[in-house]
């Protein structure tokens, strides 16, 4: 059953976006999922197009994930209250409603479950000044903003209906990854196939190569490949290259950025090069998939 977990949350996470509308994500702390990313990537993501514009801007993607930690101490406080979520606004106006997800031997918050894409009825100040000490574009952020998020908050009692069962999948899925972790099987080659997965997320959208990544890291072609084989069953490029079709895949379901966009995004220099692959993975081309997700 644990085999399949990784699988049953991405297509549960799918269904939540696009049978309900719900802007669904997973993020982990300190890279509990990291052996399963590859399957979850595409559950790490907000995919709105706000959110994807703000997060072109390198700087300010790092600054998202470095406030994770005040929502992991925030999730930690709702744990301890016997609460199963709260709900708050990022640095960049977006509102969500948090869930946090516990280690089921310890009942430490190792991850949450962000339900996002909401909005205030006008641009909040906080966003405005983060698009001003970034240097955004502030006519587009004030667009998008408005545009791409809504104000109608979804009904909770029927948000917690779905978002528990994911909640639960989580759980199961950390403590067998916690159990991993601390197993005779974690050696140093593990720790740092950790590391490279980590390092290749962060940068999918950059080009990125066996050779780069083992200079990156200090180390052979060969030993990064042979981690790669060993703990995931691919090379390093099918890896990165599943891990840009997946991700490429949520953004065709969950918006209607431009394709040309949306292979710039995910690490495709070329839309042409982009399409050729997506259609050979999936078979059909990406407007012929976007179809098929209810996108114009």
């Amino acid at each position: 059953m644990l085999s399949r977990l990784p699988s049953d949350i991405t297509a549960y996470v799918r269904k939540l976006n696009i049978d309900r509308g719900l802007f669904v994500s997973v993020h982990d702390r300190g890279g509990i999922l990291t052996p399963y990313m590859h399957e979850l990537v595409s559950c790490n993501i907000h995919s709105n197009p706000y959110c994807i514009y703000i997060k072109t801007n390198e700087a300010l993607w790092q600054r998202c994930v470095e406030l994770q930690s005040r929502v992991f101490r925030k999730c930690e406080n709702c744990n301890a209250n016997g609460n199963i979520r709260f709900f708050g606004m990022c640095h960049a106006g977006v509102c969500e409603y948090i869930y946090p997800v516990v280690c089921l031997d310890d009942n430490h918050v190792k991850a949450f479950v962000s339900v996002s894409g909401m909005r205030e009825s006008s641009v909040p100040h906080r966003a405005e000044e983060t698009a001003c000490e970034f240097g955004l574009d502030l006519t587009e952020l004030h667009r998008l903003y408005m545009s791409s998020l809504t104000d109608n908050l979804p009904d909770t009692d029927e948000m917690d209906t779905l978002i528990m069962p994911l909640v639960h999948m989580l759980e199961l899925l950390i403590s067998e990854a916690g159990r991993l972790m601390v197993s005779p099987q974690a050696s140093n080659s593990y720790v740092l196939y950790y590391e490279l997965v980590r390092y290749i997320m962060r940068s999918l959208e950059y080009p990125l190569s066996a050779v780069a990544i083992a200079e990156q890291y200090n180390c052979s072609v060969s030993y990064i490949s042979h981690l790669f084989k060993r703990f995931c069953g691919m090379s390093v490029g099918q890896y990165i290259k599943s891990l840009r079709l997946r991700r490429a895949r949520t953004l065709l379901e969950a918006t209607n950025l431009p394709i040309s966009d949306i292979a710039v995004t995910v690490g495709f220099c070329d839309a042409n090069w982009f399409s050729t692959t997506f259609s050979k993975e999936y078979g059909m081309s990406p407007s012929a998939y976007r179809k098929t997700s209810g996108r114009k």
